[in-house]
């Protein structure tokens, strides 16, 4: 039986609407990091709007400089890569460059992730040893829309 690792405390991103500026991602960037146009580049103008629109998101919180980071970028990319769901997305918090954001969400070591659905808050994982590929795009794919 797969038990979930994830920290839940159900919050809410964003009350309103967000505006998208045309490109249809509030515009977002591919995070550069992560060597994939598949993972969002998410700062403080663009979090809320972002992850109000998606049906379920993981981000990753992460440091560049942290070798734990390291570690679990190619297996954040890989899962964005071959999930499935639609209206979801993969999206990245730089902690070395977004600190207010990363200290807004409780984020005070890197990697965390957090899952999203609809802009509300599901969950957070916070002990990233034993997660890969195949369990992040599981979480993603499995999360139910408010």
């Amino acid at each position: 039986m797969e038990t979930n690792m994830f920290e839940s405390e159900p919050t809410k991103v964003s009350e309103s609407a967000p505006q998208d500026q045309g490109d249809g991602l509030l515009n977002t960037k591919p995070d550069p990091y992560f060597n994939t146009r598949l993972v969002h580049s998410l700062n403080e103008s663009n979090f809320g709007g972002f992850l109000w629109t998606k049906d379920a998101a993981l981000v990753m919180f992460y440091n560049p400089c942290d070798s734990m980071s390291s570690v679990f970028k190619k297996d954040f990319a890989m899962a964005a890569g071959s999930t499935k769901r639609a209206n979801h997305a993969f999206a990245a918090v730089n902690c070395d460059q977004q600190k207010q954001l990363c200290r807004v969400h409780d984020v005070f070591n890197t990697p965390t992730f957090v899952l999203f659905s609809k802009g509300n808050y599901v969950g957070s994982v916070k002990e990233v040893s034993k997660f890969r590929a195949n369990s992040l795009r599981q979480y993603v794919e499995t999360t139910s829309v408010p």
